[in-house]
């Protein structure tokens, strides 16, 4: 093929791959309202407990898994909820807004991606993984308490673009001796983070969400999250390098993002001690991130 073929290859794909990726997303469901509503409550400062829990009362099956999770030990820290009004209580508005979300985004999210090497569902156990992670970064790194919430929500949804990205793919990986980014972008002329960009539109994310989705491989971040961006980046890179979600025998090499640390202003053998205390409390954490499918 002649660079000038290549050229012409590469803009075909660019365009089948925008249009099939606009079908998509148009085709993809929205949040359900009772999401859209949480994200909109707790961003409303006249909100209270008492708008949430009139949604929730509307909708038994989000009420239950409301109960799953907040009386899980990452959010419930031992004492369980016994009503909703005691889980938004003990949780605050944003934890909850956070569950709600992370149990409506499982319905879309949780599937096996032919594509990637993951073990069955090990793409949701991966972002669950990030966005347990995250926040635990955050605490080490000696970031606001307040974050750790925000990070929850960005690591969980971080890499929803892949979705889309692995239906464009169509078993042709090995065909072109490439994984991942550089995959994504000779199959479908984009990458996930860009795609994920398109779903954040569509469900109404918060920015701070966006950039995390958009930035969390990239090697400048946007200024205003570049720290909750830079901590996905070392959540995700964490977890991957242990493997989480994959299939045996498989490993995700993912080059190291420095960008991250200058962020952070953290240095290698700062990161490298954390890791090292990230260690002890992983299968924990993996164990956790398990009870969310």
């Amino acid at each position: 093929m002649t660079a000038h073929e290549g050229t012409v290859a590469k803009t075909i794909t660019r365009r089948l791959g925008a249009e099939r990726i606009a079908a998509q997303i148009d085709n993809l469901k929205p949040l359900p309202s009772i999401a859209v509503d949480a994200m909109k409550l707790v961003d409303d400062p006249n909100s209270d407990s008492d708008s949430i829990e009139k949604k929730l009362s509307a909708d038994p099956v989000i009420t239950a898994r409301l109960f799953k999770l907040a009386n899980s030990a990452f959010f419930s820290k031992g004492t369980p909820s016994k009503t909703v009004s005691q889980a938004i209580t003990r949780l605050g508005l944003k934890s909850v807004r956070n569950i709600i979300l992370c149990a409506c985004a499982g319905d879309v999210m949780a599937q096996p991606l032919a594509n990637y090497p993951y073990d069955g569902f090990g793409a949701w156990t991966h972002a669950m993984t990030v966005a347990l992670t995250a926040p635990i970064l955050n605490e080490k790194t000696g970031g606001p308490p307040a974050r750790g919430d925000e990070l929850f929500l960005a690591g969980l949804l971080h890499d929803c673009g892949k979705m889309i990205t692995d239906s464009l793919m169509e078993g042709r990986c090995a065909a072109v001796g490439q994984h991942g980014l550089a995959a994504e972008m000779h199959l479908c002329g984009t990458s996930h983070p860009e795609v994920g960009l398109m779903i954040a539109d569509k469900w109404n994310l918060p920015d701070y969400v966006r950039a995390c989705i958009r930035d969390h491989h990239n090697e400048s971040f946007e200024l205003e999250f570049k720290e909750q961006i830079a901590l996905i980046a070392l959540a995700n890179f964490f977890v991957n390098s242990k493997s989480v979600g994959l299939l045996p025998d498989s490993r995700c090499d993912e080059a190291f993002n420095s960008a991250a640390l200058d962020a952070l202003v953290l240095s290698p053998d700062s990161f490298s001690e954390i890791c090292l205390e990230l260690d002890e409390q992983f299968p924990e954490i993996v164990n956790l991130a398990g009870q969310f499918l």
